[in-house]
This record gives structure tokens, C-alpha cells and sequence, in this order.
């Protein structure tokens, strides 16, 4: 093996480091944002409950309030 071909492997290695050092950084934040996107999917589906709920309770207020509005109108018309 003469020094030509041990610099030109070295010069490969050496610049296969880099490159690999950028594919694990990339990687390592794709896992970070799987994990942050599947965390907010969960958080919305568990807001989309909470909202129907409320959803729910508004509409038995405003039902309340008709029904409330059209007695006292009634009172007064009496």
C-alpha cells in the first residue's frame, strides 16, 4: 500500500465524518418533531372533546335563556 492510497482512504473517512454528523442531527430532530406532532394530535383530540362538551352545555344554556326570554315576555304581555 503506498502513501497515495492511505492519504486518499484517509481523505475519504475524513470526509465521511461530517456528512454523518449532519445525517444523525437530521435524524435525531425528525424523531424530536414525530414525537412533538404526535403529542399535539393527542392534545387536540382530547381538546376537541372538551370542546363538544362545552359546545353542549352552551347550547342547553342559550336553550335555557329562550325558554326564560319567551316566559318573561309572556309575563309582561299578560
Amino acid at each position: 500500500m503506498t502513501w497515495e492510497i492511505f492519504a486518499g482512504l484517509a481523505t475519504a473517512i475524513t470526509a465521511f465524518f461530517p456528512i454523518l454528523s449532519v445525517v444523525l442531527k437530521l435524524n435525531r430532530s425528525l424523531v424530536s418533531l414525530e414525537a412533538a406532532v404526535k403529542q399535539l394530535h393527542e392534545y387536540m383530540e382530547k381538546q376537541s372533546g372538551r370542546n363538544h362538551g362545552f359546545s353542549e352545555r352552551l347550547m342547553d344554556h342559550e336553550r335555557r335563556l329562550v325558554r326564560l326570554e319567551s316566559e318573561d315576555r309572556w309575563d309582561r304581555e299578560s
